[in-house]
């Protein structure tokens, strides 16, 4: 008769561990879901200073081989730079 009780006691611990369990599983997916959503946000708010800087990259490795491709995509930073200065 004594033994029941911590027979029935141990069970509903061990659903608790299981259901913290299941609870730090379903969060920690949340978790990485979220996060990798925001850089990914992160990256597209930010898509035209990465263009900038691979333009800025190529420029330099370029070493101002191409002078017509260089123009133009300075004469696109400028315009860049403007419409973000306004």
């Amino acid at each position: 008769m004594d033994t029941d009780w911590i027979k029935r006691l141990a069970a509903l611990m061990q659903l608790g561990r299981d259901l913290v369990g299941m609870l730090i599983v379903v969060l920690g997916l949340a978790l990485a879901a979220i996060t990798a959503n925001t850089i990914r946000l992160q990256i597209y708010a930010q898509k035209d200073e990465i263009e900038l800087l691979q333009i800025y990259r190529k420029a330099k490795s370029l070493k101002y081989a191409d002078i017509n491709v260089s123009i133009q995509e300075g004469a696109r930073v400028k315009l860049w730079l403007t419409e973000k200065m306004r």
